[in-house]
């Protein structure tokens, strides 16, 4: 009976819901609760209804903690935007059984709990084999429904499921103890609840007020009344049980606690307030009240709403209270429907039929209407073009403020800097023109300015197949090694002479020039060309036979080893054959440079800048702008020129290309030098030691850029840090022959010696470093080196200059041979060009000794006489003296003996005091004591 009770609770809950009855429904769910606690669809029904935001949580919270995997609840929660965390809900403790308080009226739940126990499983099939499916009104509002059960649901029965007791007495502690904040505007949203604030804190005042606990049998509130049509009305009090549930109109039984019983024997006034919690909240303490007699217990009979439900109204059939026609009547209105429908279509078949046709002309117009329309954008875009060509031309203009900015123009040059790495943003230099440097063809090949370019094999013209020995053979005459060149092309000829290959011909005609051997050159020359005519006529070595003729050509006019005029004219018939000829090859470098040098040897430096140029005009050989050797031939002609600007810009230009080329360093630090730029020198040679590490001669260069600068301390650090190099560099015996002679200039003899004494080592006994060994040893005093030096010169055909000159006649005195050559070389020393003045005063005083030598007494003291006053120069004043003595014993002048007398004295007086290393004492005394006794 229970069952139908509930399955009739249910449906008629969702009746009030579809008719607009809320509370209605409330109280049906909540009698369905008080009869089966764990009925899911009633806890969710009444969330659906709830009268206020706690509420309706409450009873969310406990069917969650019920059912907490249920995707009725997790669905209900999601449409109402509702999360766990916001209705507080926590799993269900195991359920325990409550100790009925005794003394007090039974609760809800006592009252529930002693409903009998029935064996029917809710969640078994038969339970719901007798419950009809009641139709829904398709008209009917149940948005609310949906949202809870789903757009498909179509229980009462199905939405039936066991559910959770909800606790009347329990709802109004939970609800003042959480101190819910609810959402207004999603709780305003659903449309589900009344305002409750003002119930609420009346409720939260009678709750906490001390007559709550005070009068415990005060004047009942009445929360529900009986109306004159026998409904129930809701009253003031709003209480959940009441509403529905007690009929017989007693007190508000929702704030009586559950009261503990007391112990046996235990007087009253014992007991007192007693909080789990703490002393500091015993407001909200259950006080221990004395026992009471029990109560009877009551039976709770099955409410039966029928006759309530039976006065709902219904919704007519229809939809918003419209009533929706019958069969019948939609089949009388029919005939006259048609009728209508008839008129209309006999109507429009009378109105006159219009054709269309597609329209074969244009309007009237038309045409002079375009034909304006392309005048005035011919001549808008005219002057547009005119205004943007004068601000073009205005912007990139020379000298204009913005030309830099909007003109397109190459990435500016990388400087290389010493830290590693390349700033490609070099400082502005403060010149006039904002354009520094002019911009490159589109063509150019511009290298990267990080990495070195893998190496290219040399040029070949097309048909002509490369050989092993060439290409050994080339490093080794570049490098001056032509007799170990010359014997692998000679190698090379016999492995190709089957094909009449004239390529290592070639390179052994340069290798035979490079050595002087001029008839070798023409006799190979010769017979490669005849074994090419033999066995090679259908590859076209044309190209190659006439460029090794012309530099056959050349090289006789230069040396003078024929008609110097005939020489040249073949010489550049053939070159001009070979860039512009039928069988020539334009992309053959070596021609360019042949014809300019053949221009330079008769002095027509223009026509040579002409010749190299025309590499650059032709667009197919676009891969010629970056060539090293023609920008190099260019870079030296602008040089002898004087026109250093052009020249660096060759060597700049072939730097975008290849970074990497030693030659173009080189001259480029050397132009700056010629050009008296120490400090661009300087920093040319900072760029060219990075990147070409490991070398000498950046630091060679260096150290020379710093010699011009005056700065003779940096000068000989870089000449140093260039010598850590290898000694195989051909570099490091200049640097080391620099080093020496800065080191003789500074007086450093000893350190200038050394330096000498290992270039001659590394040198192959060269004279030059002999001869600059034996100044070193000289001005160091080993005058044993510098004899054996001297020696070794004699017959050696070397450059004397006037200091060198100077020290082997002073090397013949001090060793006391030959006074008469040693006086010729010091003659030929002063009469040399650019001998400084104190070289001059040295060879006068040397001059002075071997004209006592040789006893030219007067011609020794006109010497000494032209070095001035010699004031406290002991070897002068001695050498003075014997000179006098000498001359006054010859002619027996007692003046000369008496000057003589007061040099010596000078020496001998001064002698403990001052140098007299390279005087003779003992001499100088005995001339003294004989002195003394002729002139008394």
């Amino acid at each position: 009976m229970s069952h139908e009770v509930v399955q009739q609770l249910l449906t008629g809950a969702l009746n009030a819901i579809r008719n607009g009855q809320k509370d209605l429904a409330r109280r049906a769910y909540l009698k369905v609760l008080q009869m089966e606690p764990e009925n899911e669809t009633a806890y969710l029904g009444l969330a659906m209804v709830a009268k206020d935001r706690g509420e309706q949580h409450l009873a969310l919270r406990r069917v969650y903690a019920l059912y907490p995997e249920s995707a009725k609840v997790n669905a209900a929660l999601e449409r109402l935007g509702l999360s766990p965390t916001d209705i507080g809900a926590q799993a269900a403790p195991p359920p325990q059984e409550k100790a009925r308080p005794t003394g007090t009226m039974p609760s809800v739940d006592d009252l529930v709990s002693d409903l009998p126990d029935t064996d029917d499983d809710p969640y078994e099939d038969d339970y719901y084999e007798d419950i009809q499916e009641e139709q829904a009104d398709p008209n009917s509002d149940e948005s609310m429904y949906d949202a809870l059960f789903g757009d498909d649901e179509v229980a009462p029965d199905e939405a039936v499921d066991a559910g959770a007791y909800l606790n009347a007495d329990d709802y109004q502690y939970e609800a003042y103890e959480e101190e819910i904040e609810p959402d207004d505007e999603q709780f305003q949203a659903t449309e589900l609840y009344d305002e409750y604030e003002p119930e609420q804190a009346a409720v939260e005042e009678d709750f906490y007020s001390d007559e709550f606990y005070g009068e415990a049998d005060a004047e009942p509130i009445e929360p529900y009344a009986d109306d004159d049509d026998g409904a129930i009305a809701p009253t003031s009090g709003n209480s959940l049980y009441d509403a529905l549930f007690d009929e017989d109109d007693d007190a508000d039984e929702r704030f009586i606690p559950p009261v503990p019983a007391f112990p046996d024997g235990a007087p009253d006034d014992d007991y007192d307030y007693v909080d789990e919690v703490g002393e500091d909240d015993l407001e909200f303490a259950e006080p221990l009240l004395p026992p009471e007699p029990p109560k009877p217990v009551i039976k709770l009979e099955p409410l039966d709403l029928s006759e309530d439900f039976a006065r709902i109204p219904l919704q007519k059939a229809g939809r918003g209270g419209i009533p929706i026609a019958s069969d019948e009547a939609i089949e009388a209105v029919l005939p006259q429907a048609q009728q209508v429908v008839d008129e209309i279509q006999a109507a429009y078949a009378a109105e006159p039929k219009v054709e269309y046709l597609a329209k074969t002309s244009r309007r009237i117009g038309e045409n002079d209407w375009l034909i304006f329309r392309m005048q005035v954008g011919a001549v808008a875009s005219v002057a547009l073009l005119i205004v943007g060509g004068i601000a073009l031309a205005m912007l990139t203009a020379p000298g204009a403020p913005l030309s830099v900015a909007y003109r397109f123009t190459q990435t500016p040059t990388p400087t290389a800097t010493a830290t590693p790495g390349i700033t490609h943003t070099p400082s502005p230099t403060p010149r006039g023109t904002l354009t520094p440097e002019p911009t490159l063809p589109a063509s150019f090949p511009l290298g990267d300015p990080t990495l070195a370019p893998p190496p290219t094999e040399y040029y070949v013209s097309p048909g002509i197949i490369s050989v092993r020995e060439v290409q050994e053979a080339i490093p080794l005459i570049q490098a001056g090694r032509t007799d170990e060149a010359a014997e692998l092309l000679l190698q090379g000829v016999e492995a190709t002479r089957a094909t009449g290959n004239f390529l290592p011909y070639y390179w052994l005609s340069i290798a035979y020039l490079e050595s002087g051997n001029v008839d070798d050159a023409e006799d190979a020359i010769t017979e490669g060309e005849e074994a090419w005519e033999e066995r090679g006529i259908n590859v076209n070595a044309r190209p190659l036979i006439q460029v090794a003729k012309a530099r056959l050509e050349l090289y006789k006019a230069e040396h003078n080893l024929g008609p110097r005029s005939e020489l040249l004219s073949d010489a550049e018939d053939r070159l001009l054959d070979v860039i512009s000829g039928g069988d020539g090859d334009g992309r053959f470098v070596e021609a360019y440079l042949l014809l300019a040098d053949r221009y330079l040897i008769t002095g027509e430096e223009e026509r040579a800048l002409q010749a190299l140029d025309r590499a650059y005009r032709d667009t197919l050989r676009g891969a010629l702008l970056g060539d090293s050797e023609i920008r190099l031939k260019r870079a030296d002609i602008y040089a002898q020129q004087r026109r250093y600007d052009a020249a660096l810009f060759e060597l700049e230009t072939l730097l975008k290309a290849d970074n990497f080329v030693e030659q173009a360093h080189i001259r480029r630090i050397e132009i700056a030098l010629e050009m008296g730029e120490p400090g661009l020198a300087v920093k040319y040679a900072e760029a060219y030691s990075f990147y070409i590490p490991g070398k000498v001669a950046p630091y060679m260069l260096w150290g020379d850029a710093h010699l011009a600068e005056g700065k003779i301390d940096w000068a000989l650090q870089y000449y140093s840090r260039g010598l850590n190099g290898s000694p195989n560099d051909p570099f490091y015996l200049p640097t080391l022959l620099k080093r020496a002679a800065l080191l003789v200039e500074e007086g450093e003899y000893e350190l200038a010696f050394a330096d000498y004494d290992e270039a001659l080592s590394i040198s192959d006994n060269d004279p030059e470093a002999r001869l600059q060994r034996m100044i070193a040893a000289y001005e160091a005093g080993n005058i044993e080196v510098a004899e054996e030096d001297f020696q070794a010169l004699q017959g050696e055909d070397v450059d004397l200059s006037g200091q060198s000159l100077l020290v082997m006649g002073r090397i013949l005195l001090d060793v006391g041979e030959e006074p008469q050559e040693a006086l010729n070389l010091i003659e030929r020393a002063v009469n040399v060009e650019g001998i400084d003045s104190e070289s001059r005063r040295i060879a006068d005083a040397y001059r002075a000794r071997a004209f006592l030598a040789l006893e030219r007494y007067s011609d020794g003291l006109d010497a000494l006489a032209r070095l001035g006053d010699i004031g406290e120069n002991m070897e002068l004043r001695a050498l003075r003296g014997q000179l006098l003595l000498e001359r006054g014993r010859e002619r027996n002048n007692d003046d000369d003996l008496k000057a003589a007398l007061r040099d010596f004295e000078f020496v001998l007086s001064w002698e403990d005091y001052l140098p007299t290393d390279q005087i003779d004492l003992d001499t100088i005394h005995e001339d003294y004591d004989e002195l003394l006794d002729e002139v008394g």
